[in-house]
């Protein structure tokens, strides 16, 4: 038993075998599962310690556990409530359970409490047995259950500590809702730190049903279609107000919540999560051992950044392990007293307490070093203090910036270039941002201005002034330039370079993403890797949906040409070359169009065949290309 490790399959048919066993009989049944709670939990901790099982295997095989478990209590509790209560109808659904946190991205550790949210499909009619319950008021019941099955404290223990805040309106919510109070829940209420929360949400029972709810509305309340930079700026909020908390409640040693612990290497790796994942399917994933790998590339994290984080990430969990493991308790400081901490020093194998802290001091470096770098505010980036307030409140002198404003222009004329942003600020356009968008375009406005590479001829600033107005509508671009200093410089380079090129953002804001790939400057992709893009692009698309795939293809397309043009008006790129990547280009797209054509006419009439001496194989079409796109 030690020396093989167990599968998720193992764990259901152990607790299987204990819901036959103690059929009916709660008290029976919570007294087992906490048997086999401690003798699973020893086990794991045995074959963590002695180097049977890495890091990520005990992590896996604690969530595994965790979740049989959840699924056992969900089958137990439903069957005990419809002993009395019978069951409710088939429209109704069952309960589904949300694994949220590390449970959810099966990261469990040793002795953590776990996330959970109830779910149901409709609370539509009521039970069939002899004392009748709404099925609204069955599932509120099995809830209730359900929790206290692993929750409650006896002689023998408990098996898991239940945390039910993450649901719906927290602590005042109902205990279990439906799908349709979710979905209007998260449309009327959801907050950013609730899309944070549920990038980990994961369904432990009812997967099948909980599908469609997923596609639906959960995925794009947490994976916005748009590149959504305006992450950084809540989840640095969200870490101001973790520090708070830390200082006040004297917790800056904790590995979870100090400064470099777990919790930025989570800020991290979320943030691309929740910026990237509407439009890159590998970052939908709740576990972050999966994710932080694929973090590596051209726009997210250099890879040496990933490894280094990676590295770190996996010391910080091994000692919250280790302390976990020392008395079965949540806690995420290592042990004061000197034996304890040898303790953990020995279980961790680093033999000398000195070690172990030297380890763990560069490792809070590392992390601390990447999350500061990622989630710095900008300020410290302009060349002087510059408060663009006056353009929006009226009632402000405005004496005082136009003077400071004077410096940004050619002739000095500081009331000429406040009336030009007054103008653009008070337009039609930007005039209808709510509190939030004014405050990321002032922020971008002041970065803008009072940068090393100011826009200071008139028609540099004209262009950006147009750029700004047209991405407008949506503010999370004012972020991304906010949030990235080398796209803010790209982007006045851009526009230092004539107006094709602001045009094309100005009509796909979109298009800002590209000014955050700085290959363009060495080697532009080749057709072998923006086949992989395309293929990229097109992963999200459901087969039959051709109105997405056209769009997703004249995306790629704007990407692909955007970058092309960039290192032509550069000087980067030989014309010769230009005419070569156009081409592949179209060559590509011209191949999954047909490839759709195909697909569209063959589903509706049949593919066509034909004979080649050897059998009847399927027809292929060819397309000729003529002028410059065949020459």
């Amino acid at each position: 038993a030690l020396s093989a490790p167990r599968s998720l399959g193992d764990y259901t048919g152990m607790l299987l075998g204990l819901e036959r066993k103690h059929a009916g009989d709660e008290a029976g049944y919570a007294r087992a599962l906490r048997r086999l709670r401690r003798r699973e939990m020893l086990r794991l901790a045995w074959r963590d310690i002695a180097g049977l099982a890495g890091l990520h295997a005990t992590l896996r095989e604690t969530s595994w556990f965790a979740e049989a478990a959840v699924a056992s209590a969900t089958r137990m509790s439903a069957a005990l409530l419809a002993t009395r209560h019978g069951r409710p109808p088939a429209a109704a659904g069952e309960l589904i359970v949300l694994g949220m946190g590390k449970l959810g991205g099966a990261e469990l550790n040793f002795s953590s409490d776990i996330d959970l949210v109830f779910l149901y499909p409709s609370g539509e009619g009521e039970t069939d047995g002899p004392a009748t319950l709404a099925s609204e008021e069955f599932f509120t019941r099995q809830g209730r259950l359900l929790i206290r099955l692993l929750d409650a404290s006896s002689e023998e223990g408990f098996a898991f500590r239940v945390d039910m805040r993450l649901r719906p309106f927290g602590d005042s919510g109902p205990l279990a809702v439906s799908f349709a109070f979710f979905e209007d829940y998260l449309a009327a209420h959801g907050r950013d730190w609730e899309r944070y929360a549920y990038v980990k949400a994961r369904a432990l029972t009812g997967a099948e049903m909980f599908q469609p709810e997923w596609q639906e509305v959960l995925r794009p309340f947490v994976y916005r279609r748009y590149l959504d930079f305006g992450v950084f700026e809540s989840l640095r909020e969200m870490k101001a107000m973790i520090s708070r908390d830390v200082q006040r409640r004297d917790r800056a040693a904790s590995l979870k919540l100090g400064v470099g612990g777990i919790r930025e290497v989570e800020f991290i790796v979320q943030a691309f999560q929740l910026v990237r994942g509407g439009q890159d399917v590998r970052l939908r994933e709740p576990s972050l051992l999966t994710v932080l790998p694929r973090l590596a590339g051209e726009r997210m994290l250099p890879p040496e950044a990933v490894e280094e984080l990676q590295q770190a990430y996996d010391l910080l969990r091994l000692l919250e392990n280790r302390v976990q493991m020392l008395a079965d308790q949540q806690v995420h400081e290592l042990p004061a007293d000197p034996l304890s901490l040898e303790r953990i020093a020995v279980a961790a194998g680093f033999g000398a307490v000195q070690t172990l802290q030297a380890r763990l001091a560069a490792a809070r470096e590392v992390v601390g070093r990447h999350f500061a770098g990622l989630f710095s505010d900008g300020a410290g980036r302009r060349t002087v203090a510059l408060d663009l307030a006056p353009l929006w409140e009226p009632g402000l002198d405005t004496a005082p910036l136009c003077e400071q404003l004077a410096a940004f222009t050619t002739d000095g004329n500081g009331a000429a270039l406040f009336s030009q942003l007054s103008e653009l600020v008070q337009g039609s356009r930007l005039k209808r941002l709510d509190e939030t968008g004014r405050r990321r375009l002032k922020a971008l406005l002041e970065l803008l201005l009072a940068g090393h590479q100011a826009p200071r001829e008139p028609d540099v600033f004209r262009r950006v002034c147009n750029v700004i107005e047209a991405i407008g509508q949506r503010s999370a671009y004012f972020s991304l330039l906010v949030e990235n200093p080398p796209a803010r410089e790209e982007l006045l380079e851009v526009c230092r370079r004539g107006d094709f090129l602001p045009g094309q953002i100005a009509r796909n804001p979109a298009l800002l993403d590209e000014l955050l790939d700085q290959r363009w400057k060495q080697a532009l992709p080749d057709r072998e890797q923006l086949a992989a893009e395309l293929a990229l692009r097109l992963a999200d698309v459901p087969p039959d949906d051709v109105e997405r795939e056209v769009e997703a293809l004249a995306r790629f397309k704007q990407a692909a040409v955007f970058r092309v043009a960039l290192a032509d008006l550069s000087g980067r790129l030989p014309l010769m070359r230009v005419s070569d990547r156009l081409t592949e280009i179209a060559s590509l797209i011209l191949e999954q169009a047909m490839d759709l054509a195909m697909r569209q006419i063959g589903g509706q009439f049949g593919r066509p065949d034909c004979t080649d001496g050897s059998g009847r194989r399927p027809g292929r079409t060819a397309a000729l290309g003529y002028g410059k796109l065949g020459g």
